[in-house]
């Protein structure tokens, strides 16, 4: 049996509301053709509940869906390379739990994908740094050429933003488990040396979505492994400044952020702040105030910006 173009791979974490919305808007715009010749469904639960089976069981019944349940939490990258590995589809969209996509997303998509089949990497645009227009395809010779022609200053962190060619996928994946950013690490090695598209962005826009995986102050621990593994990738030096500097603005943007979400004081993320970023002292100084203000200062101050 031939396979299908695309594998939409779902890895997801104690999210069945975020799940049920993504789901919902797969099959809005789907048809019994397209799911029987063109689309692969894959869901990777790593959650701790059954609450995700308890869904899929319940609404999703009747649907064509590959489930896959983790007897126990192989957490987020090998989670990642789970859905990459039992994928079937010729290209694999890693798509997030928290990401419902736009109407007609998938018909172009597939389109898409026909007329590109030799594409080593689709890429989704960000919407609010567009390279692209309308439904415009740009081809790349690789990532530091991407960089350099636009004004596009941070990798894609989304996973939903990456549709892999199984076939220019890196074999050994497994050096990126614990890195906590593996579509990226995947990514990068794979444009490093090979070209490949852009695509206008069609995941829809969901002002009430909540970021479950931020729980904690999360967001703080992906966002400095972020920037350690982007100082130590293979970038040349005017994309990795690039990159670096990009980030490093939104430094206290982040921390301000993670505090929000619950970041608890460790003496350990002040010598973090001041290990990776101490050639940058005035993003440094502000990120550090920002780090001993009570969450609740800054929970008011946010509310009152959104006055």
């Amino acid at each position: 049996m031939q396979n299908k173009i695309l594998t939409i791979g779902i890895p997801t974490y104690n999210d069945h509301s975020g799940l049920r919305k993504v789901l919902t808007s797969i099959f809005s715009q789907t048809t019994p053709q397209m799911l029987t010749s063109d689309i692969e469904i894959l869901v990777s639960d790593n959650s701790t509940d059954n609450k995700i089976e308890e869904l899929l069981n319940s609404e999703f019944s009747n649907r064509n869906i590959v489930y896959i349940k983790n007897q126990k939490n192989i957490f987020y990258d090998r989670n990642i390379d789970q859905v990459l590995t039992k994928s079937t589809g010729l290209f694999c969209w890693t798509l997030s739990n928290n990401d419902p996509i736009e109407k007609d997303c998938l018909a172009n998509l597939v389109k898409v994908i026909n007329q590109n089949a030799e594409a080593n990497h689709i890429f989704l645009d960000f919407e609010d740094n567009s390279v692209t227009k309308e439904n415009t395809i740009k081809k790349f010779d690789n990532y530091p050429n991407f960089l350099e022609q636009n004004n596009y200053n941070v990798v894609g962190g989304l996973i939903s933003q990456n549709i892999f060619n199984k076939k220019t996928l890196p074999q050994d994946r497994s050096k990126y488990f614990g890195n906590e950013w593996i579509h990226v690490s995947t990514f990068l090695e794979i444009t490093a040396d090979k070209p490949f598209i852009v695509i206008k962005n069609c995941l829809a826009k969901d002002p009430n979505n909540i970021c479950q995986w931020a729980n904690n102050g999360k967001g703080f621990t992906t966002f400095n492994k972020l920037f350690k593994l982007i100082k130590e990738s293979n970038l040349g030096k005017v994309s990795k400044d690039k990159l670096l500097n990009a980030m490093v603005s939104d430094l206290p943007r982040n921390t301000a952020s993670a505090k929000i979400w619950g970041l608890k004081f460790k003496m350990n993320n002040i010598l973090i702040l001041f290990k990776n970023y101490h050639q940058y002292p005035t993003k440094l100084i502000s990120s550090l105030f920002i780090y001993l203000t009570p969450s609740s200062i800054l929970i008011l101050f946010k509310k009152w910006l959104k006055k």
